[in-house]
């Protein structure tokens, strides 16, 4: 015995029949370089170590080939497409769509942060800061303190598209 789904009220027009979504991932593209052989990313012009840091953008597809995310712009589709398409990843799959869509509608986003973060620093005296320049290469940025400690505080009233995703998740 075969189900078909009805997609909003009408069977006619709208028919899921897989019901199947998916969450996928990819990198950001231009945040990652290496230097001397360590690598590292940049967030809003700040240059940070990747220490097992990895910066992805979360999205969700539809088996109606449909898709949609949360950017610093708001909630709507990737309409990339060729190589930079390829680089989405499944992370979860098999869910249903219907029940997908609906949990989206009642996940407003929160103002756009990528990092989420407040960092708050603790200097040291006599030291060397680094930046990139317009070439991409790092250069020493003489100081008279050192960062010697970064404190990070998770921002609860931002969201990004991975902590928008997991929103959403949750209300499956």
């Amino acid at each position: 015995m075969e189900f078909v789904r009805v997609v909003n009220s009408n069977g006619i027009i709208n028919i899921d029949y897989l019901g199947k979504g998916y969450l996928s991932r990819r990198p950001l593209a231009h945040t990652a370089f290496t230097h001397d052989g360590k690598k590292y990313y940049t967030i809003h012009g700040h240059v940070y170590k990747a220490e097992g840091l990895s910066i992805q953008h979360s999205h969700f597809f539809f088996d109606d080939e449909t898709n949609i995310g949360y950017f610093p712009d708001g909630l709507h589709e990737d309409n990339s497409e060729g190589e930079e398409r390829k680089l989405y990843i499944k992370i979860l799959d098999n869910l249903d769509d219907c029940i997908l869509r609906e949990s989206i509608k009642k996940t407003p986003p929160k103002p756009y942060s990528l990092t989420r973060f407040t960092i708050n620093v603790v200097f040291e005296e006599q030291s060397t800061l680094y930046q990139v320049n317009n070439m991409g290469q790092i250069i020493p940025v003489p100081l008279s303190r050192n960062v010697i400690k970064i404190i990070q505080m998770i921002n609860p009233d931002a969201d990004n598209c991975n902590s928008w995703a997991l929103r959403a998740l949750k209300k499956i």
